[in-house]
């Protein structure tokens, strides 16, 4: 099996300052209490859950955390990084913090979705029909036309992402256990039951496969993993919703790039970091890294 990242402890907190040091801010009571005493409190337990299929929360320093946030100690108001700059002093916490970052994904979901908002896909189609722009649409109502196959879109705000990973190779579990996405299963329930394998391996890669209702991913970091989830999910979205479908390097050759399911899913990994704010400002087919008539579209 490919081992993992090399990074060491004091490696991943120089990246984490140098990255970003201003997310240090905070109260003083809210990151001692969440980031040093949760953690010293619940050291056994994060240390039984760094190697844990399913973590135990009850006696964990995030359940710690909530107890004191239920006695008035500290604030509601998270500050991941600033927690996570504070647990420095002990490792197993600051590995189970930096684990649970989210990523701010961005999975571009369609009319089938259960939290598609159907009175705006309305509005941007009659939009459309009297001449507007797509551009337009999208910045009203948050849904687009303007992808290659012209089905309608919208973004799901992935806050909450997080990974479960672990070591063993070819070991699976249904995604809602080893991906926490609470938007992702509330649009797509049995999204959830998609036995999935999330391994470390040198360089980011996946796979989605219908047949087989699996996915797999491979990635040297959390950060790679996490990039290689949002591709394939965006692909199982696609094969749900009926979208333009992506292909294999092996199977499409050098069409591969071009094809309009793969332009989505590495426009899902692109705009992964943005915002809620930095997207609805953002129009997604300006991002395309292939031009849309340079797509191809394919359903199977």
């Amino acid at each position: 099996m490919p081992s993992p990242s090399n990074e060491s402890h004091w490696q991943k907190v120089g990246r984490l300052l140098a990255n970003d040091v201003s997310s240090a801010a905070g109260t003083v009571k809210d990151v001692v209490g969440r980031g040093v005493v949760a953690p010293i409190m619940g050291l056994p337990v994060d240390m039984f859950n760094l190697g844990a299929r399913r973590p135990e929360h009850k006696g964990s320093s995030e359940f710690f955390g909530e107890q004191m946030e239920d006695a008035g100690i500290v604030s509601p108001d998270r500050n991941p990084k600033s927690e996570l700059l504070a647990s420095l002093l002990n490792p197993a916490s600051f590995a189970a913090k930096a684990a649970a970052i989210p990523a701010l994904a961005a999975t571009f979901a369609g009319k089938g979705a259960k939290g598609a908002d159907l009175s705006k896909l309305f509005k941007a189609e009659e939009m459309l029909k009297k001449g507007g722009s797509d551009r337009d649409a999208y910045a009203q109502t948050g849904w687009t036309h303007g992808f290659a196959d012209k089905k309608p879109r919208f973004e799901i705000n992935d806050l909450g992402l997080e990974l479960q990973t672990k070591q063993k190779w070819g070991d699976s579990a249904p995604a809602s256990e080893i991906i926490n996405h609470p938007k992702l299963y509330e649009n797509y329930p049995d999204i959830g039951n998609i036995n999935t394998d999330i391994s470390f391996g040198f360089s980011p890669s996946g796979r989605f496969s219908k047949k087989e209702n699996a996915i797999e991913v491979y990635g040297k970091d959390l950060s790679s993993q996490r990039n290689a989830v949002v591709h394939e999910l965006d692909h199982v979205i696609q094969d749900k919703e009926g979208f333009a479908r992506g292909g294999s390097s092996i199977n499409d050759g050098d069409d591969y790039p071009f094809l309009a399911g793969e332009v989505s899913s590495r426009l899902a990994q692109l705009r992964r970091d943005m915002t809620a704010a930095e997207r609805a400002k953002s129009y997604p087919p300006d991002m395309f890294d292939v031009p849309v008539k340079d797509q191809i579209v394919k359903y199977k």
